[in-house]
């Protein structure tokens, strides 16, 4: 008897240290997995799309509340929308960055800001879309399974765009050279903006989200990540 409560106790203690690491890796395929269906959701729609307007950078998107509106009504004619929330905010999320560090709070959240246009996809994922005067085409907040969480950019949140590459379409993290450094996809190093930035870029490179685990050595980083970032100049024209 004594030698089966032994052999118990044992199996429970293994039990106790592995389960935090199978249920760890676990979320990092259901999140993989997730992304990779919304991305290639948000792709097949861009094209559709391209091919009576061609890229982003060619929609007349210009940070205006129209331009936004038009560029939504382009890619919803070939997406499964869900609920449309425009110019508002879906939520009042608190999300948190690869660090842990608070973006934003219940007052102010930077993500799905009411100058965002906001929808739902019907399987819960959220996006907003938004303009930045630096890159040529529309940028994303993508939220792949919607309120649920954890709610951390670089797990269940991520920036994307909508950009050119060789006057055709294609899908990238924010190609903002401040953005998409490594340490804005890191788990250990701090950085002057939010850890878990440029993680969608390491993503669409690799199809894997080892950053959860390792640290990306910087010359890995450069030679994967780096190619395909799309390059832009200060006035935000291709070149």
């Amino acid at each position: 008897m004594a030698e089966v409560l032994i052999t118990l106790g044992i199996l429970g203690v293994v039990i106790a240290m592995t389960l935090p690491a199978l249920i760890a890796k676990h979320h990092e395929r259901v999140w993989l997995t997730q992304f990779q269906r919304v991305y290639t959701t948000l792709y097949q729609a861009y094209y559709s799309v391209y091919t009576d307007y061609g890229t982003a950078n060619e929609w007349g998107i210009d940070g205006s509340e129209e331009s936004l509106k038009r560029a939504y009504d382009m890619l919803a004619k070939y997406l499964n929308v869900g609920v449309e929330y425009g110019f508002k905010r879906p939520n009042y999320i608190v999300y948190k960055d690869l660090n842990n560090g608070d973006i934003g709070n219940k007052g102010n959240t930077w993500f799905f800001k009411a100058e965002s246009y906001n929808f739902t996809l019907s399987d819960g994922s959220m996006i907003g879309l938004e303009y930045d005067s630096e890159v040529p085409g529309l940028l994303l907040d993508v939220d792949i399974n919607g309120e649920k969480g954890p709610n951390v950019l670089g797990k269940d949140l991520f920036y994307l765009s909508l950009v050119s590459r060789r006057k055709a379409p294609a899908i990238s993290g924010w190609p903002k050279w401040w953005v998409a450094t490594r340490v804005k996809c890191s788990i250990t190093q701090d950085s002057d903006w939010w850890n878990g930035g440029a993680c969608a870029n390491w993503i669409i490179a690799t199809g894997n989200m080892d950053y959860l685990h390792r640290e990306i050595p910087l010359d890995e980083w450069q030679s994967i990540v780096t190619p395909l970032l799309i390059p832009y100049n200060k006035d935000g024209q291709l070149p």
